[in-house]
């Protein structure tokens, strides 16, 4: 988090967000849904990055709601990814 604000840098590489094509290196990520029934929960500079993931991982095959801002744009996006497998390459 900087600022309060929690940027995406990169995708993990063949990892469902970038199978998707909805998400974004750029992107801001200002609330994450764990589950479809969950509301969002807002990032804020009181989170921990660590939690905002914590967020973000889940079960495999559930799916993840995140809003996002994308370039100068004021206006949230809301995006669906569905959670999978995937290994970090190093």
């Amino acid at each position: 988090l900087d600022n309060g604000k929690l940027m995406v840098i990169d995708l993990i590489a063949n990892g469902p967000a970038q199978k998707s094509g909805l998400l974004l290196a750029g992107d801001e990520i200002v609330a994450v849904q764990s589950t479809p029934a969950d509301q969002f929960v807002y990032v804020s500079a009181a989170n921990k990055a660590e939690d905002v993931a914590n967020l973000i991982r889940g079960t495999e095959g559930v799916a993840v709601g995140l809003k996002v801002k994308r370039g100068a744009s004021p206006d949230e996006l809301t995006i669906t990814i569905i959670r999978g497998k995937f290994e970090v390459q190093e």
